[in-house]
């Protein structure tokens, strides 16, 4: 195997893309923009994990547990975060996901230096780091970029297992990888596919890597290839480490299945309102994703179309597949979203630079023309992005200084937030702008009536639709809302702040704690009610 490896290229080449990328990820992180709801989810149940210690069961209250993905990417950041001492800080959390996005950019261009040499692997690089989508998700704190870095690593131990006899010369993987017995990248492989199952949805981490690889191996039908990567040792070994929460938790909290099954089949049948989108979908959403990449991936499909049809084990053939066959197989799911597109680009992004590579080698004989062109075209895409990142603001900005404003104007609270909003997620955000020891989730307003909220004068915060519901439970001295910070007027949906003087007559509850069920938790079904 070493004689495979004799060219030595140096080290620090394949670095660039990712230390260029984590530069490009990271530098928004001192300006501090404000979470959107989806942010807010992973930031606030990484949160509530370093408050109350329970690292295996993911809670958007102490009552409430939001076992929507397995906790993996909530353990990343929180190990993060406390090395900072920052768990209650949104950079720490963005942090993690430009760390994660940085070391998927690393791993692209292993592969691609691995399969086409060094320079698609340094285009590639550059090209992952780039693409508008992973931009995005390496710049939010959602967990999207966690499952990426995760089934790259899964990918780059197959190829480096099924494709290690390429009669090519490839720089020594224990420089880059840091191992090379094939015995120990096999093991890997198989960790990695398990650990794909504690990062996202119940199954769906697994299908990112297995789908492209199993149609690989059914185009192919090549006994040999597959006895390379096929271990029943392994495939134990994927099942217990992928397993295990999934089988804790159900035995522990009942309904977590239901929830895990309304997921996965709601997306599959259409049941899913909220993420359901026409077969055709993925079309346009990857010429977005992949931007401004994909006007160069025609060069590349040209270049690799011959040996990708004819030659069944080329590595052409398999960056086809995988580029292809994500989108393809899961355009049938009726649950469809952009990000899904994330496992795909790696592949799309090699494509891109072969591409790169022929325009490069066609146009230009002066090597100093086409690096200055090169030059200006990457500086040019970084200071869009940049420029763009600065400058944007969310629908849920305002919302979010009005809440930082409310933590600031009142430091103790106690605040009570409602979890039941026109958008379920809306509470995450408010409860990681408001001062957690003096706040509490309540799962629907009929909470206010428990006797465990001993306070006289209460701040509820809560949609403004829903003021009438709460003067039930007293006097409504005041009402704050974000208006001042919109153009627009006030809406039933607008946030308010409703500083509440409970009645002398209002009936309290005094019995047992309700139980949340999973389900409930997600509002996927109503109740419980007091």
């Amino acid at each position: 195997m070493d004689s495979l490896f004799k060219s030595r290229q140096p080290f620090y080449l394949f670095v660039l893309p990712a230390l260029f990328s984590l530069a490009l990820y990271c530098f928004l992180l001192p300006a501090d923009k404000i979470l959107t709801i989806h942010e807010a989810v992973l930031p606030h149940t990484t949160q509530m994990m370093a408050l109350n210690g329970d690292l295996l069961i993911p809670k958007r209250t102490s009552e409430s547990p939001w076992l929507e993905n397995p906790p993996l990417p909530q353990w990343i950041s929180l190990a993060i975060c406390s090395l900072f001492d920052s768990c209650s800080k949104a950079w720490a959390s963005r942090f993690a996901s430009g760390l994660a996005g940085a070391c998927v950019v690393y791993f692209v261009t292993l592969i691609g230096n691995f399969l086409f040499g060094r320079f698609v692997g340094l285009t590639g690089g550059f090209a992952m780091a780039t693409s508008y989508e992973v931009f995005r998700y390496s710049t939010l704190a959602e967990d999207e970029i966690f499952l990426t870095l995760i089934s790259i690593l899964t990918m780059a131990c197959f190829i480096f297992i099924v494709f290690r006899k390429l009669n090519v010369s490839r720089p020594p993987l224990r420089r880059f990888f840091f191992i090379t017995q094939p015995s120990v990248i096999l093991f890997l492989f198989y960790f990695f596919l398990g650990l794909c199952n504690l990062t996202k949805g119940i199954g769906f981490g697994p299908m990112m890597v297995l789908i492209p690889i199993s149609i690989y191996f059914i185009l192919n039908l090549d006994r040999i290839q597959f006895m390379t990567i096929f271990s029943i040792r392994g495939i134990c070994l994927a099942f217990l480490v992928g397993m295990w929460w999934p089988l804790y938790i159900s035995f522990t909290i009942p309904g977590a299945v239901d929830l895990w099954l309304f997921d996965v089949f709601g997306r599959i049948s259409g049941d899913y309102n909220e993420i359901t989108k026409p077969f055709w979908y993925y079309g346009p959403a990857l010429l977005q994703a992949t931007a401004p990449w994909f006007i160069f991936i025609p060069f590349g499909i040209y270049v690799t179309w011959k040996k990708a049809i004819a030659v069944k084990l080329s590595p052409e053939r398999f960056i086809w597949i995988w580029a292809i066959s994500l989108p393809f197989v899961l355009s049938f799911f009726s649950g469809k979203h952009h990000h899904y597109l994330l496992h795909s680009l790696a592949p799309w992004s090699l494509l891109a630079a072969i591409g790169i590579n022929r325009v490069w080698n066609y146009l230009y004989t002066k090597q100093n023309l086409r690096f200055l062109i090169a030059a200006f075209f990457a500086g040019l895409v970084t200071c869009v992005y940049s420029f763009a990142a600065l400058n944007h603001k969310s629908v849920h900005h305002n919302d979010g200084v009005f809440l930082r404003e409310l933590a600031a104007q009142f430091p103790k609270g106690p605040f009570i937030v409602n979890l039941e909003m026109s958008d379920n997620l809306k509470g995450f955000q408010i409860m990681f702008y408001l001062p957690y020891l003096h706040t509490t989730g309540i799962h629907n307003l009929s909470f206010l009536y428990r006797r465990q909220l001993d306070w006289d004068t209460v701040y509820v915060v809560t949609q403004y639709s829903m003021i009438d519901e709460v003067a039930k439970l007293g006097k409504i001295i005041y009402v704050l809302t974000p208006s001042v910070f919109e153009k627009k007027s006030i809406n039933e949906k607008t946030i308010a702040l409703i500083k509440l003087e409970y009645g002398p007559n209002v009936p309290v509850y005094y019995g047992p704690e309700e139980e949340i069920t999973p389900m409930q938790s997600m509002y996927r079904q109503s109740g419980p009610f007091f």
